[in-house]
């Protein structure tokens, strides 16, 4: 099986996921009328002119992004970070901390969408992947690893290494990225931005060479 993602940036780019390595060639459409020696009509299928409601979209974060962007963060983070956190930063982790979080963090953050629904975002800061989130209801639909790509591809532009932080006791995270071709490089003791300061969290540092 094939999925296509459409990534928007400035111009339009389309790659594909492969489900399955390799391609397998497909017979050449007909037009009624053609004959081995008339030159034959060319044909666009007008999939190729814009993606399918059913096919993500990878796009720039805007303004208008902000509240659905902290409320995914928010849900997200609570799903994987209670109880491998260190409890005082549980009250630096509202709804509203989140919404004041994201709009800094928009030129640097990539969403995708599905049809008119955000369903995940990468943030990159420098050679960073800072956040990955997709959505509950989006997960185990490869969105994820294709954000991560998304960043990784973002990173390489400037650097030839890309890390980020997993707390330590996020198992489901440190299995996505071990699959994904990282690699568990060492302890880290991760300042948690706050409002009031930062905050450590136990974390396993991840790395990867992009280039």
């Amino acid at each position: 099986m094939r999925r296509d993602y459409t990534v928007l940036s400035g111009g339009c780019t389309v790659f594909s996921e492969l489900d399955l390595a390799g391609s397998r060639s497909r017979p050449a459409p007909t037009v009624p009328g053609d004959s081995p020696v008339a030159p034959r009509r060319a044909l666009v299928p007008s999939a190729l002119a814009m993606p399918a409601p059913s096919e993500p979209v990878l796009r720039a974060a805007s303004v208008a992004d902000v509240e659905t962007i902290a409320a995914l963060w928010h849900h997200g983070w609570i799903d994987g970070h209670l109880g491998h956190v260190p409890e005082a930063l549980h009250a630096h982790r509202r709804w509203e901390d989140f919404l004041r979080r994201v709009p800094p963090r928009i030129p640097t953050t990539t969403v995708a969408t599905l049809g008119r629904k955000l369903i995940g975002f990468v943030t990159v800061q420098d050679d960073e992947i800072e956040q990955l989130y997709v959505a509950a209801s989006a997960r185990g639909g490869g969105i994820a690893a294709v954000l991560l790509r998304h960043g990784e591809q973002v990173i390489a532009g400037k650097h030839a290494t890309a890390w980020l932080a997993v707390a330590v006791g996020n198992a489901r995270a440190r299995r996505f990225y071990a699959r994904q071709g990282w690699s568990d490089a060492a302890a880290l003791d991760y300042p948690a931005e706050t409002a009031a300061g930062p905050i450590v969290v136990p974390c396993r540092r991840y790395e990867k060479s992009v280039r």
